[in-house]
């Protein structure tokens, strides 16, 4: 399940908050596409945690039928 706030800030797995956190990702890692110019760099990056509120513009989610 993943998402977007009306801003543009994606979810995040594993963020147990409805509000935006500033988290230290490296290039590998999700939500961070487009950086890792240098070796080792990391950036620190918004990201919305996983908690679904009426903040969100977009929720991103797969139907499993029994």
């Amino acid at each position: 399940m993943g998402g977007q706030d009306k801003q543009g800030f994606p979810m995040r797995q594993g963020v147990l908050t409805p509000q935006r956190v500033k988290l230290l990702m490296s290039p590998g890692d999700p939500c961070m596409l487009g950086y890792g110019r240098r070796k080792g760099e990391r950036r620190r990056k918004a990201v919305r945690g996983c908690i679904v509120s009426p903040d969100l513009s977009v929720l991103n989610l797969v139907i499993v039928k029994k």
